[in-house]
């Protein structure tokens, strides 16, 4: 599962051929993308083209996204940059692990192969071959997701992230 918006930022195209990669060793997958934007046309037309119309799903903008999480085996992230990620955030308070590209946000709330795996921009045999990873690991898929959870509530709670926020304003007014 991946939620973003469909645009260049977010690579959804890096997503869809990821996926069909992934469908040749694991046919009976299914990949959801959750969100709306300006490719949505772009990324209809791929999914269509490559004939994966069955497997991924456009879920389109959702209000609750982070509800769909549960169903979720891995959640994905293939933005070329970012800043914070909600979304994985989300998906690894949910206990899922993560499979993203190797961006800036991304690398502050990722740790590589523990609470999932980070892969270089562009990478998609290697993204692809994480997820395989972890459908073909379940434990290691589990032990993944419990370890994001932690870092969730130990590095992003809200007492965690106000508090910094706090130091960091008594660093600039001195």
């Amino acid at each position: 599962m991946q939620t973003g918006r469909l645009s260049v930022q977010k690579d959804p195209f890096a997503f869809i051929d990821g996926a069909a990669i992934v469908l040749k060793k694991h046919s009976n997958v299914q990949f959801v993308m959750v969100g709306d934007g300006p490719l949505k046309d772009d990324v209809k037309a791929r999914i269509q083209a490559l004939g994966l119309t069955k497997q991924i799903q456009l879920a389109g903008w959702q209000q609750d996204a982070f509800k769909l999480i549960p169903a979720a085996d891995i959640v994905t992230l293939t933005s070329r940059w970012e800043g914070t990620p909600y979304s994985l955030l989300e998906a690894m308070a949910w206990s899922k692990p993560v499979v993203s590209y190797k961006v800036n946000g991304c690398s502050e709330v990722v740790e590589d192969n523990i609470t999932g795996f980070l892969v270089p921009v562009g990478e998609t045999n290697t993204w692809a071959s994480y997820i395989v990873e972890l459908l073909d690991n379940p434990e290691m898929a589990r032990i993944m997701g419990n370890k994001g959870r932690q870092r969730v509530e130990s590095k992003f709670s809200i007492y965690d992230m106000t508090h910094r926020i706090g130091l960091l304003y008594n660093q600039v007014v001195r």
